[in-house]
């Protein structure tokens, strides 16, 4: 009796479509996880920027409470901005009015 091989195909390799379906799933995943990290820095930035807004306006509150009250004018604005480096970029208003104990 004659034993036949048998004949066994080969199935190396990817074919173009498994390629294309990779790719655009990888492009997908690529671009989220892309968004997800440039939301995260953004709200990271406004984060910090917030913090060294308000460390700087503790500050200067500290700053004034230590002070007599006839001294804090409005233009003192320019001496605290210099005084604790706030940058130009950072809006720093400062009302001074009369104190009037019947208020």
């Amino acid at each position: 009796m004659k034993i036949l091989p048998k004949k066994i195909k080969l199935n190396n390799g990817f074919t173009m479509q498994d390629v294309i379906i990779a790719m655009i799933i990888l492009i997908l995943f690529t671009g989220l996880i892309g968004g997800i990290i440039v939301n995260i820095y953004e709200i990271q930035a406004k984060t910090k920027l917030n913090a060294a807004a308000t460390l700087y306006g503790i500050q200067i509150i500290e700053n004034i409470d230590k002070i007599n009250y006839d001294e804090v004018k409005d233009g003192d604005l320019k001496n605290w901005r210099t005084a604790y480096n706030i940058p130009d970029k950072m809006n720093l208003d400062l009302e001074v009015e009369t104190y009037d104990e019947n208020d």
